[in-house]
């Protein structure tokens, strides 16, 4: 334990790319590079949580608590999870080899606190945009009975929060790689997306679309379709695979957002420097 960083190294290569397919070529080429890495830590944590919410959850909705309690266990894992992941991508970065899946859960058992105060903060900050849009919308339809077309219009409420969830990506990025610095995360956040939260919005629009997979086939199972009539056996197996493999698939997002970072942050030591050498500060 005592070769564990405290915070990941910076001494990382600024990522040299200019546009979005760039980016997503340098992803998915980390990507593959660590995907033993990844499928480890990955199916470590997430494949005990899906048989578990296949086989062992209540499928009807009268146990909404179990639900909402088994979602809060699985996200404080997936956190957890994600943490890992940055201390092995750090490590692939810096040329180091393959890292040990054990130094990664170590690495996201000492930032886990802080990220989580972190994120719950950022989380915070955008339910205070999100949730009252959501009351809006919601009294507009109870009260007025308005026609559901006409609901889309008031979707736009939702930007601001969105907006602020964009400023605030990097907050676990900035509590792994620079909390011996003392600045607040999600102020360092904000700082670094200025200039790139266009490139942050197009990117995981695009990598995000295996995610929807999961929800296509949960409005598929409520529309009666069933892919394997007879033997639900089959049924919870394809619905764990597919689980599994959309978690596979989600480390590229983060993988891009690792990137759009580092670069910001070179950027904005660059532009520190210069200042320096400019009025002469040492």
């Amino acid at each position: 334990m005592a070769n564990i960083p405290i915070d990941l190294s910076l001494r990382i290569p600024r990522p040299h790319f200019k546009t979005i397919l760039e980016l997503i070529k340098l992803s998915f080429g980390l990507f593959f590079k660590s995907f033993g890495f990844i499928a480890v830590v990955v199916l470590l944590v997430n494949l005990p949580l899906e048989l578990i919410s296949e086989f062992a959850l209540p499928p009807d909705l009268h146990h909404l608590t179990i639900h909402f309690i088994f979602d809060l266990f699985s996200g404080f894992l997936r956190l957890f999870v994600t943490l890992a992941l940055l201390y092995g991508f750090a490590c692939f970065l810096q040329k180091k080899g393959s890292p040990s899946p054990k130094d990664a859960l170590i690495f996201s058992f000492r930032k886990w606190i802080p990220a989580f105060i972190a994120n719950f903060r950022a989380a915070f900050y955008v339910a205070l945009l999100v949730i009252p849009a959501g009351l809006i919308i919601f009294f507009l339809v109870d009260l007025f009975h308005l026609p559901v077309w006409l609901l889309y219009f008031f979707f736009v409420l939702f930007i601001p929060g969105f907006i602020v969830g964009l400023a605030l990506i990097f907050t676990k990025l900035a509590v792994c790689f620079e909390s011996q610095t003392r600045m607040d995360p999600l102020t360092r956040s904000r700082e670094l997306t200025l200039g790139h939260r266009w490139m942050i919005f197009f990117v995981f629009l695009v990598l995000s679309v295996p995610s929807y997979f999961p929800l296509l086939m949960d409005q598929l199972a409520r529309l009666g379709w069933v892919p394997f009539p007879g033997n639900p056996w089959l049924t919870h197996g394809l619905d764990i695979l597919v689980a599994c493999v959309v978690q596979l698939l989600s480390p590229i997002r983060l993988i891009s957002c690792l990137l759009i970072y580092l670069k910001a942050l070179k950027e904005k030591k660059k532009r520190v420097k210069e200042l320096r050498l400019l009025f002469f500060v040492p």
